[in-house]
């Protein structure tokens, strides 16, 4: 019997009216066009992203609220009237902030506001304000912090008696102290919430579905509670849905595929991934190719029999779609930990590359162990994903679902078990299509 080791439940979002679907081996999602797989596939790319890698997703919420913190620091610099060379070291030093770990600088940016109460202590005269000046300094604070629960408006009043502003500095150490704190917390606690703004951010809307649950190995680490649990057995999601976009850092996903195709370091060889790199190189690019990162030129190079070296982002799509998966077995970043998520791959394939994609998936998850996601409205990777596996003994591990119109906008994924027949029912409406229009 398949064991149930990732289970995910989705309901009315977008396309998907109800969706419960099992990440055991290798799942097959099928449909017709707009019936919700690709927002299947990216809904469970956010959710593996987002609780694998919560740092992340804290380090840009805090980065998004520090963008006050450096309107605030700004608007102090001028109205010091600081001159050209601290202005410089001012932006320098935010600018330090931008590019390091956010999560491991609070203590940089509160020595950073000492460096500045003392760079405005240093000519008193000179900084002293008048009270028209500082009312102005509190409105335009407030106006910053606007809606921000880190700063109480009573706090901002209480600056009306200030002289200088070094209370203003001394201010921003409570929010950024504040910050840090409630951010802290949620290192530990891993609100929902973060995954609901993913969700929001990536589908460009402000509807959440009314149900998103995961469960593994049968308990909740995503249900309608506040927290959310780290899964066990997925630590690294990848998300495919065109090869077209190899070397894109603009959209999210495809900056994680990048990133984790330079993870050279990792490269070594592996006796589980010898049959894959066997099938590549001698089925695939029939022997004498490969494909190789070039540091100097920083980009990948497929190398011909002939030795011809080409940028893989010039090469042919259906090279470029095997390339891919092959590199990021070859280094490690798809190993039995990974869930990887392919959206529609049959698109730039002839169909017999088709057939050996399928395969080469199953041998991944046969070997390697790495969890696949394929939604799919191409009868040739469907039957290579039924059949295929079949021969290599993992058939029980693969799961079949179609997805079913029940209203003008809405479809649920129906599990198929072991018959697929359905699958290619909804297929043929293509042939009765072609009778239909090439009658006389």
């Amino acid at each position: 019997m398949n064991e149930d080791i990732i289970n995910l439940h989705v309901k009315n979002f977008r396309a998907i009216h109800e969706a419960a679907i099992k990440i055991n081996g290798i799942t097959v999602v099928a449909g017709l066009n707009g019936c919700g797989k690709s927002t299947l596939s990216k809904l469970l790319y956010y959710v593996f992203k987002v609780t694998n890698n919560f740092e992340q997703s804290v380090a840009k919420e805090i980065n998004s609220k520090l963008d006050k913190f450096r309107s605030a620091v700004m608007y102090l610099s001028n109205a010091i009237q600081v001159n050209t060379q601290l202005l410089v070291s001012i932006h320098q030093k935010l600018f330090e902030f931008e590019e390091s770990n956010i999560l491991l600088k609070e203590r940089n940016i509160l020595d950073f506001l000492d460096w500045l109460s003392n760079k405005i202590n240093e000519d008193k005269g000179k900084n002293d304000f008048k009270k028209n000046q500082i009312e102005r300094s509190i409105s335009i604070f407030k106006e910053i912090f606007k809606g921000d629960s880190s700063l109480k408006t009573d706090e901002l009043d209480q600056l009306s008696s200030a002289t200088n502003l070094v209370p203003f500095v001394n201010l921003l150490k409570i929010y950024v102290n504040r910050l840090y704190d409630r951010f802290n917390k949620h290192l530990i606690t891993k609100p929902r919430l973060y995954l609901h703004r993913e969700i929001q951010e990536a589908f460009h809307t402000a509807s959440l579905p009314d149900l998103i649950e995961v469960s593994e190995f049968s308990e909740l680490i995503i249900s309608g509670k506040q927290t959310m649990q780290t899964p066990f057995s997925i630590l690294n999601v990848i998300y495919i849905d065109t090869p077209m976009l190899l070397g894109n850092n603009e959209i999210s996903h495809w900056n994680d595929v990048n990133s984790k195709l330079l993870y050279q370091d990792s490269i070594i060889d592996d006796r589980s991934n010898q049959n894959i790199e066997k099938f590549f190189f001698n089925d695939i690019l029939e022997g004498n190719a490969t494909i190789e990162y070039n540091e100097e030129l920083d980009y990948f190079v497929f190398r011909t029999k002939q030795g011809i070296e080409i940028d893989l982002r010039d090469c042919a799509t259906g090279i470029k779609s095997f390339a891919i998966i092959n590199f990021l077995v070859k280094n490690k970043s798809i190993n039995d930990k990974t869930l990887l998520i392919l959206d529609e791959p049959e698109a730039h394939l002839h169909p017999q590359w088709i057939v050996e994609y399928g395969r080469m998936l199953t041998l991944i998850n046969k070997y390697i162990g790495a969890k696949i996601f394929v939604a799919t409205h191409s009868p040739d990777m469907v039957q290579s994903l039924k059949y295929i596996p079949k021969k290599e003994g993992i058939e029980d591990k693969v799961n079949f679902y179609l997805a079913e119109q029940v209203s003008n906008l809405q479809f649920d994924f129906k599990n198929l078990g072991d018959n697929i027949s359905e699958i290619f029912d909804s297929f043929n409406i293509s042939y009765e299509k072609l009778e239909q229009y090439g009658e006389d």
